[in-house]
């Protein structure tokens, strides 16, 4: 039976979904999870752990046999063997010899909060009220797998690392295999290899800068010293956003989540889908409107000819009662318009004019956040065509 909770919803998403148009491909997106990996020293307190959505990961001798509660053996390029595995009672009998000292040990959480199984069912509600009105259908899930070093891991944790919760919810909505999980390191590499870099082509050619503005009201920033990227647009300007540019990277050239999120929404529309309806709620991410924010603009204006209507929903639920705070729409062609400042100089100007000396966003924000102020050193200086 589904869940009474996502039963109801907020009518003004209601009436954004009444007007999805019949040839739509629709992909909704819900219950963000980031993977929890963790060094085991002690493997007899982790063996016969009873605990849902969770595995280890087993540095293996490649010769040692299959073991109970193996779910999948990875073989990397450089010889060694990893395995996956459930925490079955009688693996460390069959281990015999294995020492966590000598041979690496690995715990891989991905158990998902209240309000990421809420922000799922809502997501699964609005697919259900969907489905039989548009042209194609499809449930997205974001994995923050950043968290585990080896890109041949990596992919091949993703399918296995889907909460027991999430496979009832499904099950439940009758979602069957019309779901992908997307990985948050594709979608960065993604967002800085197809969409930075080739703009970065901006800072060296003034032609090329002024096209750019002309046709799509938007230029690129570099932070000298830190040399962080920044994207300034009429938009942004026009719409009060505070500090009013987009971060593309913060410290070492490290994409920002905007960026992660503008990669997400690249990958879908390279998969032909024309609307993306995406649920988050501020107790998993109190800077999640701003981020999802950032990441339609970069999109919106980097990512050429592709492009999509995007929908973000921002809820806050508290005491098991889910509000919805924001709805923010972007039609697939609001951020391409020309600029109409006069030339990207003038954009950055009056960008950078509006940057308090005291608060800019800055490169030396922590690991996992994208959207910090901090203070502004007065010599800071800023490059562009």
């Amino acid at each position: 039976m589904v869940s009474p909770r996502a039963q109801s919803i907020d009518t003004r998403l209601q009436e954004i979904l009444d007007d999805f148009p019949p040839d739509a491909a629709v992909i909704v997106e819900g219950g963000h999870l980031t993977l929890e990996v963790e060094r085991v020293r002690d493997l007899s307190a982790e063996v016969g752990q009873a605990e849902e959505d969770r595995l280890l990961l087993l540095d293996l001798d490649p010769a040692s046999p299959s073991l109970h509660g193996e779910l999948e053996r990875i073989n990397l390029p450089n010889g060694k063997v990893w395995g996956v595995l459930t925490s079955d009672s009688r693996l460390l009998d069959q281990l015999g010899r294995f020492t966590p000292g000598k041979r690496a040990a690995y715990r891989v959480r991905f158990s998902p909060t209240e309000t990421q199984e809420a922000s799922l069912e809502l997501a699964l509600e609005c697919h259900r009220r969907l489905a039989g009105q548009v042209r194609r259908l499809e449930v997205a899930i974001l994995i923050g797998n950043l968290t585990v070093q080896n890109g041949e891991i990596r992919k091949r944790l993703l399918e296995l690392c889907l909460p027991k919760s999430y496979r009832r919810l499904f099950a439940e909505y009758g979602v069957g295999d019309a779901y992908e999980l997307f990985s948050e390191a594709t979608c960065r590499n993604l967002g800085r290899n197809k969409l930075l870099d080739p703009r970065k082509k901006l800072l060296e050619d003034r032609d090329l800068a002024a096209k750019a503005y002309r046709e799509r009201g938007y230029t690129i920033l570099r932070e000298e010293g830190h040399g962080n990227y920044y994207l300034a647009s009429d938009h942004v300007l026009t719409r009060g956003y505070h500090p009013p540019l987009v971060a593309l990277t913060k410290r070492e050239g490290t994409p920002t989540c905007g960026l992660i999120l503008a990669g997400k929404l690249l990958s879908m529309a390279r998969q032909r889908f024309t609307h993306f309806l995406s649920v988050y709620d501020l107790h998993d991410d109190p800077s999640i409107d701003r981020k999802n924010l950032d990441g339609s603009i970069i999109f919106g204006h980097l990512a050429g000819d592709l492009a999509l209507e995007v929908v973000l929903c921002t809820t806050n639920t508290v005491g098991g009662q889910r509000h919805v705070l924001h709805l923010d729409r972007f039609g697939r062609d609001e951020l391409r318009r020309g600029g109409s400042l006069g030339d990207h100089r003038q954009l950055a100007y009056q960008a950078l004019r509006r940057c308090p000396d005291h608060e800019l966003l800055a490169g030396e924000a922590a690991p996992d956040t994208c959207c910090t102020l901090l203070p502004t050193e007065p010599e800071r200086q800023w490059s562009h065509q």
